[in-house]
């Protein structure tokens, strides 16, 4: 993820992965994340992402995928989002999308026309999204990424064959 995050944002993040800070509020280092959180999402897969990239400096906002209520994940572990997803819909300007995995977070993350919504909507612009372990298979759903490549948990190889 730190490769991806140099990559993605190299005026943020150092060789030796360590955080630059920015000298002046017209610095444009301050990046944003959207991670959307499913009831049943893969805990750590949520906890590590968010981690990591606030660590990198960069806003992390946690929608809620049926609002700002407790979310109980895979291991029973209940994570408060900050927002719901209708309100951050209308938002739009997050430099990165991320989609943790899990079997029932990601069912409910495909049969979810707000998510739909979101993911055209930083596809669109050439925004990042990040879809994790099971989570390609809502790319799918959705009409992500047709024709390019995805990594995802072996298990779902069957499901995104035909698309990429």
């Amino acid at each position: 993820m730190i490769s991806l995050l140099r990559k993605s944002f190299p005026n943020a993040i150092t060789q030796t992965n360590r955080v630059v800070r920015c000298k002046s509020k017209q610095d444009k280092c301050a990046r944003n994340a959207l991670i959307i959180l499913a009831p049943g999402a893969e805990e750590m897969e949520f906890t590590i992402s968010a981690d990591v990239l606030r660590r990198a400096k960069i806003n992390v906002t946690v929608a809620g995928l049926h609002g700002c209520e407790p979310v109980k994940c895979s291991r029973s572990v209940v994570i408060v989002p900050d927002t719901s997803l209708e309100h951050v819909v209308t938002r739009g300007d997050y430099d990165v999308l991320v989609l943790p995995g899990g079997l029932a977070g990601n069912k409910a993350l495909m049969n979810s026309s707000a998510v739909g919504e979101v993911l055209r909507c930083q596809d669109s612009k050439g925004g990042l999204i990040a879809a994790i372990c099971a989570s390609p298979t809502a790319l799918a759903k959705h009409g992500i990424g047709r024709g390019k490549s995805v990594t995802s948990h072996p298990d779902m190889r069957p499901q995104l064959m035909e698309l990429y």
